[in-house]
């Protein structure tokens, strides 16, 4: 996730994990609807947000 800033790739680190372990999903699957849910919340990122 390297377009992610700090809080995004944050975010769909915990939210991959947590749907991985409690959710019982594959880490690929997981990590698919984690990054669907952070866009979801916070948006795409633009090339003007973070450093």
């Amino acid at each position: 996730m390297a377009q992610f800033d700090d809080i995004r790739l944050e975010a769909w680190i915990e939210r991959a994990a947590i749907m991985e372990y409690d959710a019982g999903l594959s880490r690929e699957e997981a990590e698919r609807r984690a990054l669907l849910d952070v866009l979801a919340t916070y948006g795409w990122p633009h090339p003007t947000d973070g450093p």
